[in-house]
């Protein structure tokens, strides 16, 4: 029975650069100020499948060490920090698992299992060709670790799930507590954390089953395999349903080894100071530093059940500081939260704190950036008042009011809202006159001081519009000919005049008129009548708003 001991696995290594070689790595060395050499890790059962490797000294698969000016003794030293647990090897058999060639970058879960059987049992049925299953890991009661299958291959053991995960099978049954003995657990905890270090896996096991994530399971980490064939899913439909490890594996307390081989430590002094902020509230969070932290996460809901299984009210932060200040919040709310440390061999949650009460709110902020500005003279119609929006208002109150000569105020018009802007209806703000609006918010607690402007609705005479058709004597044959004409960009245009003549040999004589054509279409269809009979006409037209009359704009035709 032949035991290796080996570093760490991280199968580009041999692809890397002199200069990536020399990298420092993350955890106890970054933590240490040490630079390391990452040496390849043998591959079990890859130099001859199925067979114990060779004892031939370099042959084995470790690497020839070149000279690179570190000392030796300094490297394994160093190195020694990343071991791999003890393992012996016992190939399943090659018809149980798939010849792969994977990395780090393929592998991003654990799935732990138990074996629903003895330690020996287990070996045996992996090394059945008949079997059609595997596992890259069995751990005995006593916490000897067997490897089946290298890591760079493909165990058959979680089914849809297999080619992005290790499989570890636990001697035992799921359903009894005796399974979990102090060596077990030993050696479970020293081989996930250096997986998870090796490969860079994250060290934290989700909340969520398969029925979390459509029906396949789609979240990575440390997993059981319940989580994969969830009862009630369609991967448990196709494979079956599964519940190991089962409800006595320690998950919080494993998760905590695990990390605390490698990862940092736990975030402490865990602060939260609420406040208001107008109509909504906000919470300063902060911590103390974690040793070996790299960043956090910050974890908040506004439902303790929500935090646990991160779903709902759940937020989250990544953060590289020890800080957060969140904005925006509900007033008079009670939220839960949490903070973790990670780095790059996973996370260790920190306790979660106690509830924190954001303040109950007071009336929104008064609305700002009012638009027309205090002031200003407006020349075109419609008028839209436009104004921020201060959180918490629900609504607002509109009033428009005219300066008299006097200077006294006369209140013309009352409204209200549900957006931050508002069209002035037609009246409320006459023409050539000083108007001063107001604008309240309004919200649940209560109703915002008014802010205020004033403007100046001048408006100014149209434009002289242009004759398009018909012009310049051309002929038309019909008696009722439709006129056309541009009138530009013309302010607030109220009504069009329209006025037609006849040539009867000597002078004009007027024929038709209409005074009230509203809209601004440009165009307008002579009724049947307003040309008596055949000769030549004279048209003309001109537009008319509060500003004044525009003027005429006219030219012939013929009617033959």
């Amino acid at each position: 029975m032949l035991f290796l001991r080996h570093r760490r696995p991280l199968q580009d290594t041999l692809r890397m650069t002199p200069a990536a070689l020399l990298t420092p790595r993350r955890g106890w060395a970054a933590r240490h100020g040490a630079c390391f050499l990452v040496l390849p890790s043998p591959r079990p059962g890859k130099r001859a499948r199925g067979r114990e490797p060779e004892r031939k000294g370099m042959d084995m698969g470790m690497p020839r060490l070149a000279w690179t000016g570190i000392s030796l003794a300094f490297l394994a030293a160093v190195a020694g920090a990343a071991d791999k647990p003890p393992v012996v090897w016992r190939p399943a058999s090659p018809a149980n698992f798939q010849d792969a060639s994977r990395t780090a970058a393929d592998i991003d879960s654990i799935v732990i299992h138990t074996a629903e059987g003895s330690y020996a049992g287990t070996i045996s049925w992996f090394q059945n060709p008949s079997a059609s299953a595997s596992s890259h890991y069995v751990i005995s009661p006593s916490g000897e670790i067997t490897q089946m299958v290298a890591d760079e291959d493909v165990a058959w053991t979680q089914t849809y799930y297999n080619r992005r995960s290790f499989g570890i099978e636990c001697a035992g049954y799921a359903g009894s507590a005796a399974t979990w003995t102090p060596e077990l657990l030993d050696s479970l905890v020293s081989l996930v954390a250096w997986l998870s270090e090796a490969y860079q896996i994250r060290a934290l096991h989700p909340a969520t089953t398969a029925n979390d994530t459509g029906g396949w399971y789609d979240d990575f980490g440390i997993l059981g395999h319940y989580q994969i064939q969830t009862s009630g899913s369609p991967a448990a439909t196709r494979y079956g349903v599964r519940t190991d490890p089962g409800s006595y594996f320690p998950w919080d307390d494993f998760v905590a080894r695990v990390n605390g081989q490698y990862g940092p430590g736990v975030p402490s002094g865990l602060v939260a100071e609420p406040r208001l902020e107008g109509a909504r509230a906000a919470i300063r969070f902060s911590w103390d530093p974690a040793a070996g932290a790299d960043g956090y996460w910050l974890d908040i809901a506004t439902d303790p059940g929500e935090l646990q299984s991160m779903t709902g009210s759940f937020r989250n932060f990544n953060l590289g500081g020890t800080s957060h200040d969140w904005q925006g919040l509900e007033p008079g709310t009670v939220y839960y939260w949490r903070v973790f440390a990670y780095n790059a061999y996973g996370g260790v949650h920190g306790y979660p704190a106690g509830p924190v009460t954001t303040p109950s709110a007071g009336p929104p902020d008064a609305p700002a950036l009012l638009s027309p500005p205090d002031g200003s003279t407006v020349t075109s119609w419609p008028v839209i008042l436009d104004w921020n929006d201060p959180p918490g208002a629900t609504s607002y109150d509109v009033e428009i009011g005219r300066i008299e000569a006097d200077g006294s105020y006369t209140l013309t018009h009352q409204g209200s809202t549900g957006v931050s802007s508002y069209s002035v209806p037609v009246g409320a703000a006459p023409w050539n006159a000083t108007h001063v609006w107001k604008v309240r918010a309004v919200g649940p607690s209560g109703t915002s001081d008014a802010s205020e402007a004033s403007f100046t609705l001048a408006l100014p005479a149209p434009a002289k519009p242009s004759i398009l058709s018909p012009k310049d004597w051309e002929r038309v044959s019909t008696n009722t000919p439709t006129l056309r004409w541009d009138h530009g960009d013309t302010p607030a245009i109220w009504w069009f005049e329209i006025r037609l003549w006849r040539w009867n040999g000597s002078s004009w004589t007027e024929v038709w008129r209409k005074e009230d054509i509203g809209g601004a279409s440009g165009e307008f269809v002579l009724p049947d009548g307003a040309i008596p009979r055949t000769g030549w006409y004279w048209w003309a037209v001109r537009i008319w708003n509060p500003g004044g009359y525009s003027p005429w704009a006219g030219s012939g035709f013929g009617r033959w």
